[in-house]
């Protein structure tokens, strides 16, 4: 680890052999502290991390926005500057210069964060239009201004205080074949019926006390 730098990367890991290897070549050239954090991979995530970084961390993985929090939470942070990623996220080289050029410049004190493109790519294919792009996240936050929404689906970065976008994309590998987002699709669309219906009993408990 260099404490000396001015960024910490987390990247979120479960059984990710075909893409981490990629997503973490991405960083190449980038000041930064690396952090991966497992959920229980059993093919070889891991093996291919061990090659980039030392700093890997195991937790439980109870949804998205809980993992996210934890990290913030419970590692071993020394910069002032966090980028959240998963393992089918790529740092394009344009994001990438203009992230360095933000450090080698100096940030305004009055920026706690900044909000970054995703650039989704199905099957091979840059899904730019239909409002796929841009739709922007606030990614890079600084420490102690950033948390995730605690949602089952959907969940977003959340930065109090004045945030900026940045001009390069992050590129997000949403699938490679049908059968795999198929699998996906269901699996957040069923989360997303059950937050639906939480929040429909909660509201019926209330109106039933009132």
């Amino acid at each position: 680890m260099d404490n000396n730098s001015s960024l910490s990367v987390i990247i979120l890991t479960f059984n990710e052999e075909i893409n981490i290897s990629e997503c973490l070549e991405s960083l190449s050239g980038l000041d930064a502290n690396i952090f991966v954090v497992d959920s229980g991979s059993t093919d070889r995530t891991l093996e291919i991390v061990k090659e980039f970084t030392s700093n890997i961390f195991s937790n439980p993985f109870e949804n998205y926005g809980q993992q996210r929090n934890w990290t913030l939470q419970n590692l071993p942070l020394t910069t002032n500057w966090i980028l959240q990623m998963d393992a089918d996220h790529r740092l394009t080289s344009e994001l990438k210069t203009e992230i360095k050029d933000l450090f080698d410049k100096g940030i305004a004190e009055d920026i706690n964060g900044f909000l970054i493109s995703r650039r989704t790519i199905f099957m091979g294919k840059w899904i730019r239009y239909g409002g796929h792009y841009p739709t922007y996240h606030a990614t890079l936050f600084r420490k102690g201004f950033g948390h995730c929404e605690e949602k089952l689906y959907d969940q977003h970065f959340v930065v109090q205080g004045q945030t900026l976008k940045l001009k390069g994309d992050m590129i997000d590998i949403l699938t490679d074949s049908l059968s795999s987002f198929t699998t996906r699709h269901n699996k957040w669309s069923s989360l997303n019926v059950r937050m639906m219906t939480d929040k429909e009993l909660l509201l019926s408990i209330r109106y039933l006390s009132n």
